[in-house]
């Protein structure tokens, strides 16, 4: 999908670095700036990409604007790249800071490109950006600032990738979860309590650094408390990226698919995901019974490029044997 480049952009000069208040062009994918009049975009402003405003607004007389591109300008004017109009979102490199309530409301959002420099996340950044769905981190050094801070911020159930700096990359699953407050009458408090394993799973960053043997040590727990699928993409994405994968750990997730594999199956001809099939190949899981199956489903469903790779891969694995006969 290509991303409009042309832009409107009212911004701040801070310290020779640069703060965002307000982009304004065409589409739903905004990609901000690594930099505008030769300094580094560091900081988005509260309420930049919210629909709302924030209660004081800026100082005009410190507000600049920018346009970039202007001969790609599209037809008619442009509207504000915020609120319900975003659904997928790049930040730059140099973003250290996420102002409060930057994203607020933003909620048709679903894929967000961060990179490992955020230093911090105001209040509300994400508040009502329920739809997000799919996070990347790029260039995420050992120390990891900015993922644990980005993901305690996010409640969801999240896909996340994280691309770091000695080359590294690992794919992971973080469930779900909610806190619910009870009144502890007798004692006078409120208790917090949580619901869901997505909240152990985003303390696996002791001192800001994911702890991977953590990771997969709360398997278990998840499938305990989550739903099949879920705890599908859990193990389907640690054996994606093994970095770290104990034969333990590999086990758990093996024997926790080969369980599920008719769902699994169900699931995989369903979307029509390729990939999937590829891994659980690899992985050995499928049985001879389980390929024809799953070769029955793709052509049921008209999946031609999974029904013939599914063929192929019985046929190399599984080849007929030769009958002789002695005389």
């Amino acid at each position: 999908r290509r991303i409009e480049m042309y832009l409107e952009i009212d911004y701040e000069e801070r310290n020779a670095e640069i703060r965002i208040w307000r982009c304004r062009g065409y589409g739903e994918v905004l990609k901000v700036p690594e930099m505008l009049e030769g300094k580094m975009v560091t900081e988005l402003a509260s309420y930049a990409l919210s629909s709302s405003r924030p209660a004081e607004e800026p100082d005009p007389s410190v507000i600049k604007h920018v346009v970039l591109k202007p001969e790609e300008k599209g037809f008619g004017e442009p509207s504000e790249l915020c609120g319900k109009q975003l659904t997928e979102v790049y930040l730059p490199s140099g973003l250290r800071l996420i102002g409060d309530y930057a994203f607020y409301f933003c909620r048709n959002l679903k894929v967000i490109h961060f990179h490992g420099n955020i230093e911090e996340v105001g209040g509300g950044a994400f508040m009502w950006c329920r739809a997000v769905e799919q996070i990347t981190f790029h260039e995420v050094t050992p120390a990891e600032n900015g993922v644990s801070k980005v993901l305690g911020e996010l409640t969801q159930e999240l896909e996340t990738e994280i691309f770091y700096t000695d080359g590294m990359q690992v794919r992971l699953t973080f469930p779900e979860y909610y806190e619910e407050a009870v009144e502890n009458t007798p004692a006078r408090i409120i208790d917090t309590h949580w619901h869901g394993s997505g909240y152990k799973y985003r303390q696996c960053f002791p001192e800001t650094k994911l702890n991977l043997r953590l990771y997969d040590e709360l398997f278990p727990y998840a499938v305990a408390n989550e739903f099949g699928d879920t705890c599908m993409n859990l193990a389907l994405n640690r054996l994606r990226t093994p970095v770290q994968l104990s034969e333990k750990a590999r086990e758990q997730y093996l024997d926790y698919l080969g369980g599920q594999m008719q769902h699994l199956l169900e699931r995989t001809i369903k979307n029509q995901d390729l990939e999937t099939l590829e891994l659980l190949c690899e992985q050995k899981l499928l049985s001879e019974e389980n390929m024809s199956q799953a070769a029955k489903l793709a052509a049921g469903q008209g999946a031609a490029e999974l029904g013939s790779y599914l063929l192929e891969e019985k046929r190399k694995r599984f080849r007929p044997v030769k009958k002789t006969f002695d005389l």
